[in-house]
């Protein structure tokens, strides 16, 4: 009898996520929770996700940092973020609203992980 995981998908759990690319002059400010243009306009759309939902920039250092100090490859790469969902949200569920929103230039689904 063979031990472990054969063949399975990756547990649930560790899916909860859509990857989002923010439109040029678009960044996150997360004390306020929104994005903002550069321009000034504000957007939020936790309020319209499943509560304890959370964005996270995938670079910290960048998404932090006077982007007009950034290289165009650094301003490139703070435009990456992933919306983090409760559990029991599923991305696909939550994909619609993302996509809707001005600030997000592209939103994408976790990959399909599987087991050898």
């Amino acid at each position: 009898m063979k031990a472990g995981y054969t063949h399975a998908e990756a547990p649930v759990e560790l899916l909860r996520f859509l990857s989002l690319k923010l439109k040029t002059g678009w960044r996150f400010d997360r004390s306020r929770r929104q994005f903002v243009s550069t321009g000034g306009q504000r957007l939020s759309i936790l309020d319209q996700l499943p509560e304890g939902s959370d964005i996270v920039a995938t670079v910290p250092a960048l998404a932090k940092a006077d982007p007009t100090k950034l290289s165009d490859a650094e301003r490139d790469l703070a435009r990456y973020f992933q919306l983090i969902l409760p559990k029991g949200a599923t991305p696909e569920d939550n994909l619609r609203v993302v996509k809707r929103c001005d600030a997000v230039e592209e939103v994408t689904l976790p990959p399909k992980v599987s087991l050898p």
